[in-house]
């Protein structure tokens, strides 16, 4: 659980960070703002794929979305 809560909270500063919104991110993504919300908070289980797709799109390398 710790990981998963590491995970979501990287995956915002990240994009904060990046100076995207949510609404930018997931037109970047592909993927619907409230997909994007879901993996921010939790409640979305995001594939290998989209965590490698949002490493990508916030240019950090995915381990770091772990640490």
């Amino acid at each position: 659980m710790v990981q998963r809560n590491r995970f979501q909270n990287n995956v915002v500063n990240y994009r904060r960070r990046s100076g995207y919104t949510q609404v930018m991110l997931a037109l970047y993504l592909g993927v619907s703002r409230s997909y994007l919300s879901d993996v921010e908070t939790g409640k979305a289980n995001p594939s290998l794929r989209m965590m490698e797709d949002l490493a990508d799109a916030l240019q950090v390398e995915l381990w770091r979305l772990f640490i």
